[in-house]
Protein backbone atom coordinates (compact mmCIF):
# COMPACT_ATOMS: atom_id res chain seq x y z
CA UNK A 1 0.00 0.00 0.00
CA UNK A 2 1.65 3.62 -1.21
CA UNK A 3 2.00 6.10 1.93
CA UNK A 4 4.00 8.60 2.95
CA UNK A 5 6.98 8.35 5.74
CA UNK A 6 5.63 9.71 8.91
CA UNK A 7 7.38 10.60 11.42
CA UNK A 8 6.41 8.75 14.97
CA UNK A 9 6.92 10.84 17.95
CA UNK A 10 4.91 9.12 20.38
CA UNK A 11 6.49 6.45 22.58
CA UNK A 12 6.14 5.09 26.01
CA UNK A 13 8.49 5.13 29.40
CA UNK A 14 7.56 4.80 32.84
CA UNK A 15 10.40 6.73 34.83
CA UNK A 16 13.07 9.36 33.68
CA UNK A 17 16.99 9.87 34.21
CA UNK A 18 18.57 11.92 36.98
CA UNK A 19 21.67 12.98 34.62
CA UNK A 20 19.35 15.14 31.77
CA UNK A 21 20.50 18.55 30.96
CA UNK A 22 18.19 20.64 32.28
CA UNK A 23 16.30 22.85 29.44
CA UNK A 24 17.92 25.67 27.50
CA UNK A 25 14.46 28.16 27.76
CA UNK A 26 10.86 27.28 26.82
CA UNK A 27 8.20 24.98 27.99
CA UNK A 28 9.33 21.16 26.77
CA UNK A 29 6.78 17.88 26.66
CA UNK A 30 7.83 15.85 29.29
CA UNK A 31 5.58 13.11 28.97
CA UNK A 32 2.34 11.72 27.66
CA UNK A 33 -0.02 9.18 28.42
CA UNK A 34 -2.63 8.20 25.28
CA UNK A 35 -5.22 6.14 25.25
CA UNK A 36 -7.58 4.61 22.69
CA UNK A 37 -11.00 3.33 23.36
CA UNK A 38 -10.80 -0.30 23.55
CA UNK A 39 -7.20 -0.43 24.59
CA UNK A 40 -4.86 -0.11 27.55
CA UNK A 41 -3.12 3.73 28.24
CA UNK A 42 0.25 4.43 26.43
CA UNK A 43 2.75 6.48 28.01
CA UNK A 44 5.79 8.18 26.75
CA UNK A 45 8.99 10.29 28.37
CA UNK A 46 10.88 12.27 26.86
CA UNK A 47 14.91 13.26 27.37
CA UNK A 48 16.15 16.16 27.15
CA UNK A 49 20.06 17.59 26.41
CA UNK A 50 18.81 21.30 26.88
CA UNK A 51 16.31 21.92 24.35
CA UNK A 52 17.44 18.78 21.65
CA UNK A 53 15.42 15.54 22.53
CA UNK A 54 17.41 12.63 23.50
CA UNK A 55 15.07 9.80 23.33
CA UNK A 56 11.95 8.46 23.91
CA UNK A 57 10.98 5.25 25.17
CA UNK A 58 8.15 3.38 25.32
CA UNK A 59 9.22 0.48 27.95
CA UNK A 60 5.73 -1.45 27.61
CA UNK A 61 5.95 -2.09 23.80
CA UNK A 62 10.18 -3.01 23.76
CA UNK A 63 11.03 0.02 22.01
CA UNK A 64 12.52 3.94 21.73
CA UNK A 65 13.28 6.46 19.09
CA UNK A 66 16.93 7.79 19.75
CA UNK A 67 17.09 11.39 18.09
CA UNK A 68 20.87 12.68 16.94
CA UNK A 69 21.25 16.33 15.76
CA UNK A 70 23.99 18.49 13.79
CA UNK A 71 24.39 21.89 15.73
CA UNK A 72 20.61 22.29 16.24
CA UNK A 73 18.92 20.37 13.25
CA UNK A 74 17.76 17.22 14.03
CA UNK A 75 19.42 14.72 11.37
CA UNK A 76 18.36 10.97 12.67
CA UNK A 77 15.56 9.20 14.26
CA UNK A 78 16.13 5.62 15.11
CA UNK A 79 13.74 3.33 16.26
CA UNK A 80 15.22 0.31 17.96
CA UNK A 81 14.13 -1.87 20.58
CA UNK A 82 15.65 -1.54 24.80
CA UNK A 83 18.37 -3.64 23.93
CA UNK A 84 19.71 -1.25 21.48
CA UNK A 85 18.98 -3.21 18.20
CA UNK A 86 17.65 -0.56 15.40
CA UNK A 87 14.81 -1.80 13.36
CA UNK A 88 14.58 1.72 11.26
CA UNK A 89 16.34 4.60 10.43
CA UNK A 90 15.11 8.09 9.23
CA UNK A 91 17.69 10.35 8.12
CA UNK A 92 16.87 14.33 7.40
CA UNK A 93 18.88 16.36 5.38
CA UNK A 94 18.69 20.40 4.56
CA UNK A 95 19.57 23.24 2.69
CA UNK A 96 22.03 25.78 2.97
CA UNK A 97 18.95 28.08 4.31
CA UNK A 98 18.18 24.86 6.70
CA UNK A 99 15.28 23.70 5.10
CA UNK A 100 14.48 19.97 5.04
CA UNK A 101 14.94 18.68 1.68
CA UNK A 102 15.35 14.97 2.09
CA UNK A 103 13.95 12.51 4.03
CA UNK A 104 15.09 8.86 4.20
CA UNK A 105 13.70 5.74 5.93
CA UNK A 106 15.43 2.44 5.65
CA UNK A 107 14.51 -0.96 7.38
CA UNK A 108 17.17 -2.73 8.77
CA UNK A 109 16.50 -5.62 6.42
CA UNK A 110 15.98 -3.63 3.50
CA UNK A 111 19.51 -2.09 0.98
CA UNK A 112 17.80 0.50 -0.47
CA UNK A 113 15.72 3.19 1.58
CA UNK A 114 12.81 4.87 0.71
CA UNK A 115 12.65 8.36 0.51
CA UNK A 116 11.35 12.10 -0.36
CA UNK A 117 12.41 14.90 -1.63
CA UNK A 118 11.61 18.61 -0.84
CA UNK A 119 11.27 21.35 -3.08
CA UNK A 120 10.71 24.64 -1.49
CA UNK A 121 8.52 26.53 -4.07
CA UNK A 122 8.67 30.89 -4.31
CA UNK A 123 5.09 30.56 -3.51
CA UNK A 124 5.74 29.21 0.02
CA UNK A 125 4.40 25.92 -0.76
CA UNK A 126 6.79 22.68 -0.85
CA UNK A 127 6.39 19.97 -3.02
CA UNK A 128 7.43 16.23 -1.88
CA UNK A 129 8.20 13.70 -4.40
CA UNK A 130 7.93 10.07 -2.43
CA UNK A 131 9.93 7.28 -3.85
CA UNK A 132 9.11 3.51 -2.50
CA UNK A 133 11.35 0.58 -3.24
CA UNK A 134 9.55 -3.41 -3.57
CA UNK A 135 10.69 -6.69 -1.94
CA UNK A 136 12.47 -6.79 -5.01
CA UNK A 137 14.71 -3.69 -4.47
CA UNK A 138 13.09 -2.11 -7.73
CA UNK A 139 12.09 1.49 -7.08
CA UNK A 140 8.09 0.58 -7.95
CA UNK A 141 6.45 4.02 -6.92
CA UNK A 142 6.66 7.58 -6.99
CA UNK A 143 4.02 9.78 -5.39
CA UNK A 144 3.75 13.60 -4.97
CA UNK A 145 2.47 15.80 -2.52
CA UNK A 146 2.08 19.48 -2.25
CA UNK A 147 1.79 21.18 1.06
CA UNK A 148 0.62 24.55 2.21
CA UNK A 149 1.12 26.70 4.90
CA UNK A 150 -0.43 29.62 7.07
CA UNK A 151 1.43 30.97 9.91
CA UNK A 152 3.12 27.86 10.28
CA UNK A 153 0.81 25.76 10.07
CA UNK A 154 0.17 22.36 7.71
CA UNK A 155 -3.21 23.96 6.49
CA UNK A 156 -3.86 21.88 3.04
CA UNK A 157 -1.72 19.34 1.62
CA UNK A 158 -2.90 17.59 -2.30
CA UNK A 159 -1.36 14.35 -2.81
CA UNK A 160 -1.71 13.88 -7.14
CA UNK A 161 -2.83 10.35 -7.69
CA UNK A 162 -3.63 8.58 -11.17
CA UNK A 163 -7.57 9.02 -9.98
CA UNK A 164 -6.81 12.77 -9.82
CA UNK A 165 -6.35 14.87 -6.10
CA UNK A 166 -6.48 13.75 -2.72
CA UNK A 167 -6.84 16.94 -0.41
CA UNK A 168 -6.48 16.68 3.25
CA UNK A 169 -7.95 19.88 5.31
CA UNK A 170 -6.52 20.96 8.74
CA UNK A 171 -7.51 23.57 11.03
CA UNK A 172 -5.95 24.85 14.26
CA UNK A 173 -6.49 26.95 17.86
CA UNK A 174 -4.48 29.78 18.62
CA UNK A 175 -1.83 27.51 21.29
CA UNK A 176 1.67 26.60 21.21
CA UNK A 177 1.92 22.95 20.34
CA UNK A 178 3.09 21.03 22.89
CA UNK A 179 6.67 19.85 20.85
CA UNK A 180 6.90 23.35 19.68
CA UNK A 181 9.98 24.29 22.11
CA UNK A 182 11.89 20.74 20.95
CA UNK A 183 14.76 21.84 19.30
CA UNK A 184 15.17 20.93 15.39
CA UNK A 185 10.81 19.94 15.11
CA UNK A 186 10.00 23.03 13.28
CA UNK A 187 11.57 22.01 10.40
CA UNK A 188 9.94 19.14 9.99
CA UNK A 189 6.71 19.03 7.70
CA UNK A 190 4.35 17.57 9.49
CA UNK A 191 0.28 19.02 10.61
CA UNK A 192 0.79 17.48 14.22
CA UNK A 193 4.25 19.07 14.51
CA UNK A 194 3.19 22.47 13.07
CA UNK A 195 2.88 25.53 15.23
CA UNK A 196 -0.30 25.65 17.13
CA UNK A 197 -2.93 22.21 17.56
CA UNK A 198 -4.61 20.80 14.95
CA UNK A 199 -8.05 20.56 16.30
CA UNK A 200 -9.93 19.16 12.54
CA UNK A 201 -9.10 17.32 10.03
CA UNK A 202 -10.88 16.07 6.56
CA UNK A 203 -9.66 14.06 3.66
CA UNK A 204 -11.41 14.15 0.58
CA UNK A 205 -10.63 11.23 -1.86
CA UNK A 206 -10.31 12.36 -6.23
CA UNK A 207 -14.36 11.19 -6.23
CA UNK A 208 -15.59 13.60 -3.67
CA UNK A 209 -16.13 10.98 -0.86
CA UNK A 210 -15.07 11.75 2.90
CA UNK A 211 -12.22 9.03 3.58
CA UNK A 212 -11.22 11.16 7.06
CA UNK A 213 -13.43 13.84 9.24
CA UNK A 214 -12.05 14.47 12.49
CA UNK A 215 -12.23 16.52 15.46
CA UNK A 216 -9.60 17.16 18.92
CA UNK A 217 -10.91 19.37 21.69
CA UNK A 218 -8.19 20.75 23.72
CA UNK A 219 -8.18 21.76 27.63
CA UNK A 220 -5.20 24.01 28.30
CA UNK A 221 -2.43 25.48 31.54
CA UNK A 222 -2.30 28.96 32.41
CA UNK A 223 0.64 28.86 29.82
CA UNK A 224 -1.91 28.65 26.71
CA UNK A 225 -0.11 24.55 26.27
CA UNK A 226 -2.43 21.36 26.47
CA UNK A 227 -2.83 19.52 29.16
CA UNK A 228 -5.63 17.40 27.77
CA UNK A 229 -7.45 16.41 24.39
CA UNK A 230 -9.96 14.25 22.96
CA UNK A 231 -10.00 13.19 19.04
CA UNK A 232 -12.98 11.67 17.80
CA UNK A 233 -14.64 11.20 14.07
CA UNK A 234 -14.20 8.79 10.98
CA UNK A 235 -11.50 6.84 9.38
CA UNK A 236 -9.03 7.80 12.88
CA UNK A 237 -9.80 4.33 14.41
CA UNK A 238 -10.93 5.06 17.93
CA UNK A 239 -11.84 7.78 20.15
CA UNK A 240 -8.32 8.65 21.29
CA UNK A 241 -7.86 10.88 24.92
CA UNK A 242 -4.30 12.06 25.71
CA UNK A 243 -2.77 13.64 28.46
CA UNK A 244 -0.18 16.48 28.51
CA UNK A 245 3.13 16.83 31.44
CA UNK A 246 5.42 19.41 30.87
CA UNK A 247 8.74 20.15 32.37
Amino acid sequence: MKRYIVFVIALCFSCTSSDETPPENGVLLKKIIATFEGSEPQTTVYHYNGNKLVEAVNEDDDHKLVYSYAGNLLTRISYRNLGGTEYTRHDLTYDDSQRLIKHSSKNSWAENPNYIQYTHNADGTVLAVSHFWDDFELEYSIDSQKIFFENGNVIKTENYLPAGIRTSLYSYDDNPNPYRNIRGFDKLLTFDLSVNNCISQTVTAPDGSTLVQSSTAFTYDQGAYPVSSFRTGIGVGNDKTTAYFYQ
